[in-house]
């Protein structure tokens, strides 16, 4: 009796307690897990340390693809001057030389007797013909200043022209702009040669 009832139930006992063994298997699992795993907190300390987060990640990538910006301003390399200060001083020396062109156009204009009543004349030293010299000069470094002013803003005159102008919606690359630009001064100096060349030989002697 006691043997049939011991093997009673030792041939249960197994399905009796399975759901304990895999229960502890499973327990055993999950500490072996915990045990090899580190800290939860710390664990995600550095994965987020590692990898950094989406909105760094995307500016950088905007950084990136940017191109380089060269800076005309304040902030120029050691040792060389900004393009600010360069038409900084072409600006003032243009101004400058203005209204000194101006005050001469003046004194020859209204100060001298006009034509050969001037002739013996003179004004702080200088006679009729060394103010129109002067005047001369300073038309001619006028001229030469403006012509630098053009060529330092020549990509901004291209920018105006083709966008504002002929409605283009590229601006052309550098070599085509100074072709442009090496076409212009060309035309404006062989139109002003015309025009002096015409002057030359139509001008008419006293009779």
């Amino acid at each position: 009796m006691i043997n049939a009832t011991s093997a009673t139930n030792s041939g249960n006992e197994p399905y009796s307690n399975m759901p304990v063994t895999s229960a502890l298997v499973a327990d055993t699992h999950q500490n072996a897990a915990r045990q090899n795993l580190p800290n939860n907190s710390a664990f995600s300390e550095k994965k987020s340390a590692a990898t950094p987060p989406l909105q760094a990640r995307e500016e950088l990538m905007r950084h990136a693809e940017q191109p380089e910006h060269h800076d005309h301003g304040t902030n120029s390399e050691p040792g060389r001057i900004s393009r600010s200060v360069i038409n900084f001083w072409l600006d003032a020396w243009l101004l400058v030389n203005l209204v000194a062109l101006g005050i001469i156009a003046v004194i020859v204009q209204f100060i001298f007797p006009p034509g050969v009543a001037a002739r013996g004349w003179l004004l702080w030293g200088m006679s009729y013909g060394q103010w129109c010299s002067i005047q001369f000069g300073s038309l001619a470094l006028l001229a030469v200043g403006v012509l630098v002013h053009v060529m330092l803003h020549w990509t901004w005159v291209c920018s105006i022209i083709a966008k504002r102008i002929m409605k283009l919606k590229e601006l052309p690359d550098d070599g085509i702009r100074t072709v442009y630009g090496v076409a212009f001064l060309i035309g404006l100096l062989l139109s002003s040669g015309l025009v002096v060349a015409i002057a030359m030989f139509t001008i008419q002697e006293p009779k």
